[in-house]
């Protein structure tokens, strides 16, 4: 498949750490998501060994001396016929999909994130098989307020949506389940002055349209 990237660069100052990318344009690109039986998800796996063996703490360095941060700038984002495929052997029942002719549309970043970032058009295509298909998914003006923890969405539109749910003989629901992953190492409790505040989600308005449900009874 064609995987299309381009950078345009827009200054690079690299005496003051200053860099700014007027925009970055990506075409084709396919990602493969396992989860595999003992709930080990493939990419977090490959992050982890990039890593490497942790590194000794070194001491900090005086304030005189510490270099300044980096600042950066991003006058937009396009993402375009984008395809994550999916599968999940945690479950007893594995499942495989896929989310395909994914377009993505991100307006101006900066480094301080104090704006809310403005994703300006989200689509894609689902499929899960006989559990889930949906034609197209669209979403316009999403709004992700980092600062404050909420997320609200202009439109969203999805349709023609077809979904077919199994209840087994023993009562339980075949359909899309989140996988079964493995749990992480305990990390050093933290102390935190104020608690983070929950995500918040909205939606302005909401269209589904040729919605056709199947139940099966086992």
């Amino acid at each position: 498949p064609r995987r299309d990237a381009e950078l345009v660069r827009r200054q690079a100052d690299l005496i003051n750490r200053d860099i700014g990318v007027s925009k970055v344009l990506l075409d084709g690109l396919a990602v493969q998501v396992a989860v595999n039986k003992q709930g080990e998800i493939n990419l977090l796996n490959v992050v982890d060994r990039l890593k490497g063996p942790p590194a000794k703490s070194a001491a900090p360095a005086p304030a005189s001396e510490a270099a300044p941060a980096v600042r950066w700038s991003l006058g937009g984002f396009v993402l375009s016929n984008a395809t994550l495929n999916w599968r999940d052997e945690s479950q007893a029942v594995p499942l495989a999909g896929a989310i395909r002719q994914i377009d993505v549309k991100v307006g101006a970043l900066k480094h301080t994130l104090a704006e809310p970032v403005v994703v300006e058009d989200i689509s894609y295509q689902l499929d899960f098989g006989e559990r889930l298909k949906v034609d197209r998914v669209h979403l316009k003006d999403t709004r992700v307020d980092l600062a404050q923890h909420r997320v609200n969405v202009g439109e969203w539109a999805a349709g023609p949506v077809r979904a077919n749910v199994l209840r087994d003989a023993k009562g339980q629901l075949a359909w899309l389940q989140p996988p079964v992953l493995k749990a992480p190492a305990k990390a050093a409790p933290q102390n935190k002055a104020v608690p983070e505040a929950p995500w918040v989600g909205s939606v302005d308005k909401l269209a589904i349209e040729d919605v056709a449900l199947r139940f099966e009874d086992k």
